[in-house]
C-alpha cells in the first residue's frame, strides 16, 4: 500500500508531537537513539528526525546517508568530515564544538544490517566519552516495542497509529466539502471507522469513490489482494497489527475472512460488520429522527380522520397504546394504515408510506447491532429524497 498521507496535518496531530517531543527530549540527552517502527512507517523517518531536530535549536544542519546493500557507511560518513573513512567509533569520538547528527536511512534488509553494525560500534566508542556527534536510525524489530533507554541509547518505538478521535480530525480535514448520501456524512463515517488506526488507509480509503464506500465491504478483498503477503500474518511490522490498541488491521481481518478457519472467519466478519454498522449508527440514526416529522406531516391529515382529540390508538401485540399524531414514528405509520385498513391512492401519501417502510427496517437493523445492506442505504435515501424533495 503506497498511498501518502498528508503530512503538514499528520504532524498537527497529539501522538505525532508526542513522538517528536520524544525524539526531542531524547536528543538533548541521548548518543543513539532509534526509532523503532513498521515498514509501512518508513517514509515518515526522515521527516521525524528533521522535525524534532529543528524543535531542539541546538544542532547544526544534519547528515544524511541512505544506506543500500553494499554502502560502505564509514566511506560516505568520511566525506562529510574530510575523511577517506570514518568508522562508527571514530565517529563517536569526534568533538566539534557543536551538536550534529547523522541519520541513517536503510532501504533493505542488507542495508538494515550494516546500519546496526555501524551503530554498535559507534555506542561501544561513545559509551566512555562526550562527543558531540549523535547518531539516529531507524529499526523495524517486532521484540521492541516498549520504550527502553540508557545512559546513552534511546529505543522509541512509534507505528503512526491514530485515536479513534485523531482519525476523525484527520478524515473529517480531509474530506471536507465532500458529504453524503444526501445531507449526512455517511461516506466520512464509513473511512473513519473502517481505517481504524491507520491514516494510510485511511487515504486510499478517502481516493475511493462514493459508491465504492458504501459496497466497501465487498470491495475490500480487492483491497487486501493488493499485497496478501503483508496480511498473511499477525504481524506488528508489516502494519497488520497495532500494539498500542491491541487491535487488527481492517485487511487482516479481511484475510482472515478469507482463509482462516470457520471459528476466526466468523470473528473476523464480525468486526468487519461492526466498523461498518457504527458508521452508520452515527450518522443515519440521527438522521432519521431529525428528518421523521417533515418526512411523515403529509400524511398525518388521513392518519388523523382515525384519530380522537389528536390521540390514536396503535397495536401494540395484543394491546392498543394512545399516542399523539405528531410523535408517531415510522413503523407506526405502516402499522395504523395496515391496522385501519387505510387505503392510499395519492402518489405522494403512497411514498411517504414507501420511505417510512425503508425507515423502519433500516432502523430495526441497526438496532438490533446488524450492519444494514448497501441496498437498504440506498433505498431509504432514495425514498427520502422523492418525499422532502417534492415538499421543498
Amino acid at each position: 500500500m503506497s498511498t501518502t498521507i498528508e503530512t503538514e496535518l499528520f504532524w498537527k496531530l497529539p501522538s505525532s508531537r508526542k513522538l517528536l517531543n520524544e525524539m526531542s527530549d531524547a536528543l538533548l540527552s541521548k548518543r543513539v537513539i532509534f526509532l523503532n517502527i513498521p515498514l509501512h512507517v518508513k517514509c515518515l523517518f526522515e521527516i521525524a528526525c528533521k522535525y524534532a531536530l529543528e524543535s531542539t535549536n541546538i544542532h547544526d544542519k544534519p547528515i544524511i546517508i541512505t544506506v543500500r546493500s553494499g554502502t560502505d557507511i564509514g566511506r560516505d560518513v568520511g566525506v562529510h568530515f574530510n575523511s577517506n573513512r570514518m568508522s562508527g567509533g571514530k565517529l563517536a569520538l569526534l568533538n566539534l564544538n557543536i551538536k550534529k547528527a547523522v541519520i541513517l536511512i536503510t532501504t533493505c534488509a542488507e542495508s538494515q544490517k550494516l546500519s546496526e553494525d555501524y551503530a554498535i560500534e559507534f555506542m561501544h566508542s561513545s559509551s566512555n566519552n562526550d562527543g558531540d556527534i549523535q547518531l539516529i536510525m531507524q529499526l523495524n524489530d517486532e521484540s521492541l516495542l516498549k520504550q527502553q533507554d540508557n545512559k546513552h541509547l534511546q529505543i522509541i518505538p512509534y507505528e503512526a497509529a491514530l485515536s479513534q478521535e485523531e482519525m476523525e480530525s484527520y478524515v473529517n480535514l480531509r474530506m471536507l466539502g465532500r458529504k453524503g448520501p444526501a445531507n449526512t456524512k455517511l461516506y466520512k463515517a464509513i473511512v473513519i471507522e473502517m481505517s481504524g488506526y491507520d491514516p494510510f488507509f485511511a487515504e486510499k480509503l478517502i481516493s475511493l469513490t462514493n459508491e465504492q464506500l458504501l459496497n466497501i465491504r465487498e470491495y475490500l478483498p480487492d483491497l487486501m489482494n493488493d499485497d496478501v503477503e503483508r496480511w498473511r500474518h499477525h504481524s506488528w511490522l508489516k502494519g497488520a497489527y497495532c500494539y498500542k490498541s491491541k487491535t487488527s488491521h481492517t485487511l487482516r481481518d479481511v484475510y482472515l475472512h478469507q482463509h482462516a478457519s470457520k471459528k476466526e472467519k466468523e470473528k473476523a466478519n464480525k468486526r468487519i460488520n461492526r466498523m461498518f454498522w457504527k458508521a452508520c449508527l452515527k450518522e443515519i440514526t440521527p438522521w432519521l429522527e431529525e428528518n421523521r416529522f417533515e418526512l411523515i406531516k403529509n400524511i398525518l391529515p388521513v392518519i388523523r380522520m382515525y384519530a380522537d382529540n389528536n390521540i390514536i390508538q396503535i397495536p401494540a401485540g395484543r394491546n392498543m397504546i394512545p399516542v399523539e399524531v405528531e410523535e408517531l414514528e415510522y413503523g407506526n405509520i405502516s402499522g395504523i394504515i395496515g391496522f385501519n385498513k387505510i387505503k392510499l391512492i395519492d402518489r405522494d401519501q403512497l411514498n411517504i408510506l414507501y420511505a417510512c417502510k425503508s425507515a423502519k427496517i433500516i432502523r430495526d437493523e441497526i438496532s438490533h447491532l446488524r450492519a444494514p445492506t448497501t441496498k437498504m442505504i440506498n433505498d431509504v435515501y432514495e425514498n427520502f429524497e422523492r418525499v422532502l424533495e417534492k415538499q421543498k
